[in-house]
């Protein structure tokens, strides 16, 4: 069983998109649990017509807590999860239809190699605009991220180079990243630093999902030239805070000067390369 968690916030109107792109998977073996972290807008409404008519497949984690923020409500939703392949799903985005059975197949070929392991499993992704229009082939290539780097866990502290909505992690892999520690820290970040450390990691290179840029993203892309760097360098409080809650909550020693110069060596590359 695949369970997915979809984490929603006034998403009303891209979300409908999202969860039929689900239901219209080539993988049938699959459970949706959501949280709403307070939407006002018809968010529940639609989620409440989807529960109606896949009562056994969709289902609402319901805590009554409002405004957790992203990160946090992913964590309480991988806490309730038991099963034994979990993705992350944003609200907005359309899914290919073999996502979810290309993903798995990789995820299982990792552990048939190494069983009893942690492993995290992600793609990468078309960036489209709020109409679906293509914008990039390729988020990887167009955000000048290095998938090669994803046994080196300084490097990937430096640089997260996964997005959450393509992630798959197995069951073995949960206990190593319960809870998450800090809005500050985006969940997918800390995925794939733990499970670098602690099992293994594997880039599927190819785009399973449409990844819908528009004026609500809470994450999105960004354009890498020098005034995103720059303004990088003017909230460089945020980027120490980040390494000072990752010092503090990760369970393995990590070095923070070597992480500091992969940063610096890496704002370079990606400001010089075409």
């Amino acid at each position: 069983m695949v369970e997915i968690l979809l984490s929603t916030y006034n998403g009303s109107q891209y979300l409908s998109d999202q969860i039929e792109s689900i239901l219209n998977q080539t993988y049938s073996n699959w459970s949706l649990l959501i949280r709403d972290d307070g939407s006002t807008d018809e968010s529940m409404h639609i989620i409440g017509k989807y529960t109606l008519r896949y009562p056994s497949q969709i289902r609402i984690l319901d805590d009554d807590v409002k405004h957790r923020g992203a990160s946090s409500s992913f964590s309480e939703l991988l806490a309730a999860s038991s099963a034994e392949y979990i993705m992350f799903c944003d609200q907005d985005d359309i899914w290919n239809s073999t996502k979810i059975e290309k993903t798995l197949n990789s995820i299982k070929r990792i552990e048939a190699q190494s069983p009893n392991c942690p492993v995290l499993v992600f793609t990468d992704l078309v960036k489209v605009d709020h109409n679906l229009n293509q914008l990039a082939a390729s988020f990887i290539r167009d955000q000048k991220l290095y998938t090669d780097i994803i046994s080196n866990v300084n490097k990937l502290i430096a640089l997260n180079v996964a997005t959450g909505c393509t992630i798959m992690i197995n069951k073995i892999a949960k206990q190593y990243v319960v809870p998450f520690p800090s809005k500050i820290i985006v969940h997918d970040h800390w995925l794939i630093i733990n499970i670098a450390y602690y099992g293994k990691v594997f880039f599927l290179n190819e785009a399973t999902i449409l990844y819908r840029q528009h004026n609500n993203n809470l994450i999105g892309s960004n354009y890498i030239d020098i005034q995103y760097f720059l303004k990088k360098v003017l909230n460089i409080n945020i980027q120490f805070s980040k390494l000072n809650i990752l010092q503090k909550r990760l369970k393995f020693k990590i070095n923070i000067p070597k992480i500091l110069l992969y940063k610096l060596l890496f704002t370079i590359k990606r400001l010089v390369s075409n």
